[in-house]
């Protein structure tokens, strides 16, 4: 068996344009991947030379003088700890008073509520017992007025009267002499 000529031309499918886009961002992938990579290899590499440059005498007074510096540091920390502690603290004493105050108050609202709306439901009935008396005012004036006409014609009736009886009356001589009865039964 003889084996195939292959044709090296690309096949087909890399033929399109878009299959050629694609394959060319894939390689772009893999290139920044590699790039990546060898850029992390080149940094721990250097940073194992500087190590092993670094003079033994020298690091031990710059590891001196780092620990110092982050023990000022750490010194300094710890006071701004203690700062912030005492002062959250006194917020949280303060925010406690407010609390307590908060709910002093609002007791004190809630009495005051309670107040209002006692009042308010007196003032209520007083308002009714006002219009009902208000009500009788005015009953009582019409009624004075029907009083005053009941007045003035019992006053008519007896002015009526009176001056009905001076006709009739002939005096004391009219009555002696027996003409009175006569008039009455008339």
């Amino acid at each position: 068996m003889k084996p195939k000529p292959r044709n090296f031309v690309q096949p087909r499918l890399f033929q399109s344009p878009a299959a050629a886009a694609a394959a060319a961002s894939v390689k772009a992938a893999y290139a920044v991947i590699t790039a990546t990579d060898e850029k992390t290899k080149d940094i721990v590499a250097t940073d194992d030379l500087d190590v092993k440059r670094a003079e033994p005498g020298s690091s031990s007074k710059q590891m001196v003088a780092e620990i110092d510096a982050l023990n000022g540091e750490k010194g300094e920390l710890e006071s701004r700890l203690a700062e912030v502690r005492t002062e959250n603290s006194k917020l949280k004493d303060k925010l406690d008073m407010v609390k307590l105050s908060y709910n002093e108050l609002t007791k004190e609202l809630r009495s005051v509520e309670n107040q209002l709306a006692a009042e308010g439901s007196r003032c209520q009935k007083l308002e009714s017992q006002i219009a009902a008396a208000h009500k009788r005012l005015e009953s009582a004036s019409s009624l004075e007025n029907e009083l005053e006409a009941l007045q003035q014609q019992i006053s008519q009736a007896e002015q009526t009267m009176t001056t009905s009886q001076r006709r009739k009356s002939g005096g004391v001589w009219k009555w002696v002499g027996g003409s009175a009865e006569v008039s009455d039964n008339e």
